[in-house]
């Protein structure tokens, strides 16, 4: 603790009671999702050893420490503990993108029997082809980019709202993607391939992308809203004929992602 000009420690003065009780009121734990199909499902593209071990084993232990991260940190807060605050928000940033990442991972894949890797006409194709030439070229910019990953992280097919562009770009360990929207992420750590592909990350996206759900058009930021029931409202949504991609919407999330 720093100490004063005159040898006292300074502290900081306590919140007020409401703002340290509504701190921990509204902070519930969260969770791991559900996978929307077998672990099998994604196979021979991703083998079910690796999608057990990923989601029970990997994913799980990032919702774990998570949870342990914000008990902590708010017990630092109720303490005024600010020392103890700081120290925890590296937990907090890994554990916490870590789940992000995942939770969007999982929703971006599909079974080939569910159309998992088709790109149908739309949007989503009519922006690929306009920023990458055709799906081929994205593929290799992706591998490209992937490749020069430096240890762990993220690949990403990203919407970049500043230029209404589809850029590749990555993220380092667990970091989410915070510059552009997310169409497609692929994890690069080892343990999302390795006992797969072994050294080969671009083997991983190659194989992943026959999977994506993306690539059809279900992505978690629907571009264009497909035939489907609110799970909400139970009520049934409209498909809208699809826009140019020279006007492509900005892609809206669905709330679904983390789920406490």
């Amino acid at each position: 603790m720093r100490q004063s000009a005159h040898g006292r420690p300074l502290s900081l003065p306590p919140p007020p009671p409401n703002q340290i009780n509504l701190s921990i009121a509204t902070m519930s734990e969260h969770t791991l999702p559900q996978l929307p199909y077998a672990y099998n499902g994604l196979e021979p593209a991703i083998s079910e050893e690796i999608m057990t071990i990923h989601h029970t084993k990997h994913h799980q232990l990032y919702v774990t420490n998570l949870n342990n991260a914000i008990k902590a940190y708010n017990s630092a807060i109720s303490s005024n503990d600010v020392r103890k605050q700081i120290e925890l928000q590296s937990a907090i940033k890994f554990n916490g993108g870590g789940h992000i990442n995942h939770s969007l991972f999982w929703k971006n894949l599909a079974p080939a029997k569910e159309g998992g890797g088709q790109l149908h006409d739309g949007p989503l194709k009519q922006a690929i082809e306009r920023d990458f030439g055709s799906l081929d070229n994205l593929k290799s910019s992706f591998n490209a980019t992937i490749a020069t990953i430096q240890g762990s992280g993220w690949g990403w097919l990203g919407f970049n709202p500043k230029n209404s562009k589809l850029e590749v770009v990555t993220t380092k360990d667990q970091d989410p993607l915070i510059s552009h929207h997310p169409i497609i992420g692929v994890d690069a750590w080892e343990h999302a391939f390795y006992l797969q592909y072994k050294n080969v990350k671009a083997g991983e996206f190659d194989h992943a992308s026959h999977a994506s759900q993306s690539l059809h058009l279900l992505t978690m930021f629907h571009l264009t809203p497909p035939q489907t029931t609110s799970r909400t409202s139970g009520r049934s949504s409209t498909s809208r004929r699809p826009r140019s991609a020279s006007r492509l919407p900005r892609p809206t999330p669905r709330r679904q992602t983390l789920r406490k």
